[in-house]
């Protein structure tokens, strides 16, 4: 036809975001009508269990808002393929970092890195790559007007500004630096908070999002996941999904990066945590507390995560003594050790305890007044046992 010419678009091979999230199909359907009908609110808090893929909901959030194409994101346009790999100049990050006046910007090219290489990346991984052993992460005051600058600037390639607030956890009354941007925010930006702990977010961000909350992960699911996409061996894939608790993140460093060693496995401080408990000595137990205060919150969850860990492989070894594992064998041989000492019981009821102690420890509670109290109460099962 006369004078018929286009611009060829450029084409890319198929890349959603929405491919990486596990069982939550009726959840991204719910998303995908809202951004289809222009519904979707200006701010949006996707919460969802360690784990669970909360960040890749968000990133296909963020394609189905800067696709151009009428059915979006349709995964092949040059919009759809930027935000596949980080790249697209209207969608912006912000993200817990690890000194007082620092924002994320300098550092954002490594936890995009990361995002890409460590499938449902972690803050115990973001932080072991930015070599901060002992300093607690956080949402600075900094950051929150970084946020601001990049919600207000003019869209450069499309017609919409996205902006993904990775742990808002970890913001604290900072926080309300970003009140006036949540309640009048420009009609053509939209904030994606994403969070693994929606209860410690403070109350006056909390109530300003609408709240799209990712099922827990179904054993199905999560066994599919591993032997159908990895071909892991299944019984290693069922083992996994008791000790991980369907946390992706972890089994997934577990079972194909073969990292049993999950956030640095700190197994001689987990051995001493137990041995003081044995031994139940006040003065001794008091002294491995001082210690324990000093490595800071960050590694305290951490090192919570991985007493969980070990008790659930102590429980599976007596429950199941001859299953095959996955895990390296001076962990298989401290928790075979620790089952012989322990009664089923007691695991559960330690585990409860643990479990109540982070809650409290989340809560601002004393650590060295909590953790004696525990590990003090925790001796009394080992005495007991049969």
């Amino acid at each position: 036809m006369l004078f018929e010419s286009a611009i060829e678009k450029k084409v890319f091979p198929k890349q959603l975001w929405s491919d990486h999230v596990i069982g939550q199909e009726r959840l991204l359907s719910q998303i995908h009508q809202s951004c289809v009908q222009g519904k979707l609110p200006h701010c949006s808090l996707v919460s969802g269990k360690a784990g669970a893929g909360q960040l890749y909901v968000a990133l296909m959030m963020a394609q189905s808002l800067l696709c151009a194409e009428a059915e979006a994101p349709c995964g092949i346009c040059e919009s759809c393929h930027k935000v596949s790999e980080l790249i697209h100049p209207d969608l912006h990050f912000a993200l817990p970092v690890f000194a007082a006046n620092q924002t994320s910007e300098s550092i954002q090219v490594n936890w995009k890195d990361l995002v890409k290489s460590k499938p449902f990346l972690n803050i115990y991984q973001w932080q072991s790559a930015q070599d901060k052993d002992a300093k607690q992460a956080n949402i600075t005051a900094a950051e929150c007007r970084y946020i601001i600058d990049r919600m207000y600037l003019k869209p450069f390639e499309s017609d919409r500004n996205v902006l993904i607030l990775w742990l808002p956890e970890y913001l604290g009354k900072e926080g309300n630096i970003l009140l006036k941007l949540l309640e009048e925010p420009p009609g053509n930006s939209f904030l994606i908070l994403v969070t693994e702990d929606a209860s410690s977010i403070i109350n006056t961000i909390l109530s300003r999002a609408h709240l799209f909350k990712l099922k827990p992960i179904d054993d199905e699911s999560f066994n599919q996941f591993f032997i159908g996409k990895y071909n892991i061996n299944p019984e290693l894939v069922l083992k996994e999904n008791i000790v991980s608790e369907k946390n992706i993140s972890i089994a997934y460093q577990n079972l194909v990066e073969k990292n049993h060693e999950v956030g640095e496995f700190k197994l001689e401080l987990i051995r001493s945590f137990f041995q003081r408990i044995l031994r139940n000595n006040p003065v001794e137990i008091v002294q491995w507390v001082d210690d324990f205060h000093s490595i800071g919150k960050d590694n305290q969850k951490i090192f919570f995560t991985q007493v969980l860990q070990v008790l659930s492989l102590s429980l599976g070894h007596k429950s199941r003594p001859n299953v095959q594992t996955n895990h390296k064998i001076d962990l298989l041989d401290f928790t075979q050790k620790l089952s012989t000492v322990i009664d089923l019981k007691a695991i559960e009821n330690i585990m409860r305890m643990i479990e109540d102690t982070m809650y409290y420890l989340q809560r601002n509670a004393s650590v060295k007044i909590v953790m004696t109290d525990m590990m003090i109460q925790s001796s009394t099962f080992f005495k007991n046992k049969n």
